[in-house]
């Protein structure tokens, strides 16, 4: 971007995830007292523009804030948009669920974030968000020539001449797939009243805890990763009475914030997750971002992993994890979280 400076961009969500991680990674550099001041500020901008984006005023409290902090704002919005080229106008994003902690970070900064939605079956989008019709949280309206429904489980169905025909040589998959003219996505939904759609979760992976309650994985493990330490997080809970996780680190980032405070930071990565001193960064890492979440959808053990998670192993081509596939590959590592703790 910093060569090209295009005018728009579009990508999955790990983009932006890192574009935060990297802002987030630097202003936790700083010095203690101006470390403080400058997330003190960014909160600020933040709680703002969480406010505009549920119709409600912020404030004369927070506009003293944004006042007060505005040279911590306006340096790390200059460096932002220096590095993104200088003519950035929006950013589109697709493909996976964006957190809203970084459409809202985004917006703090000043650029405009577009989510939409879609299929491979839907020749591209379905729903977007627009000038003039944008909600975060939201992959927004139906597009021109597309209606769209809920089932009675919440499946979100489509209807259009974008849909596609059917599966090739796969009968039994497409009379599946399209049921009464309805494209059954396979993504579970809501839509408000103005028509916004919100995608909580595929179908298939909804965790139903021992206690009977529904939990959107990717909505948890997107609010986690956003902390500058998590590169990837796959979350675990069905039928058990608590949920565990497994996390790889944003290795630089880790290696970085240990040497900032003097400890000792072992050379490979084998040895770097075992660091008690890692273990300490990320239990206050996970227990912050707990504090966002209901009970039954907190992470209330994990474990570090020796490697990140791969495209074309344990993520799609769009960055989402392969659940399944994670399970298989470290599930004795889950059944030991279990076994260790009480499921």
């Amino acid at each position: 971007m910093g060569e090209i400076k295009p005018t728009f961009f579009a990508a999955v969500p790990r983009v932006y995830e890192k574009i935060h991680g990297a802002v987030l990674g630097k202003v936790n550099a700083e010095s203690g007292a101006r470390k403080k001041y400058v997330l003190w500020a960014l909160a600020a901008a933040m709680e703002r523009e969480q406010l505009v984006n549920a119709g409600k005023s912020p404030g004369a409290g927070i506009g003293l804030r944004l006042v007060l902090g505005g040279a911590a704002l306006s340096k790390l919005k200059a460096g932002l948009r220096a590095r993104t080229g200088g003519r950035i106008k929006f950013f589109i994003s697709g493909g996976a669920p964006l957190s809203p902690e970084i459409a809202f970070f985004l917006k703090a900064m000043e650029f405009e974030i577009y989510e939409g939605y879609g299929l491979t079956e839907t020749t591209a989008a379905t729903h977007i968000n627009r000038p003039g019709a944008c909600k975060i949280g939201t992959v927004g309206q139906v597009v021109k020539g597309v209606e769209c429904k809920l089932a009675a489980d919440q499946e979100v169905l489509l209807k259009g001449t974008v849909i596609m025909r059917e599966y090739y040589k796969r009968p039994d998959a497409t009379a599946e797939a399209l049921q009464d003219g309805w494209f059954h996505t396979g993504d579970i939904g809501e839509i408000d009243a103005q028509g916004f759609l919100r995608i909580t979760d595929r179908k298939k992976d909804l965790l139903i805890t021992a206690a009977g309650k529904n939990i959107a994985p990717q909505n948890v493990e997107n609010h986690i990763k956003t902390h500058p330490l998590i590169s990837q997080i796959a979350l675990f809970g069905d039928a058990k009475k608590f949920c565990v996780a497994l996390i790889t680190i944003d290795e630089p980032v880790v290696r970085e914030a240990l040497q900032a405070e003097g400890a000792a930071v072992p050379e490979s990565l084998a040895e770097l997750v075992k660091s008690e001193r890692l273990h300490q960064l990320m239990t206050e890492a996970i227990t912050a971002k707990n504090a966002g979440l209901p009970s039954y959808e907190t992470v209330k053990y994990f474990e570090i992993l020796p490697g990140d998670f791969e495209v074309g192993v344990e993520l799609t081509p769009t960055l989402k994890v392969k659940r399944k596939v994670v399970k298989e590959k470290y599930g004795h590592l889950v059944d030991a979280l279990y076994a260790k703790h009480g499921a």
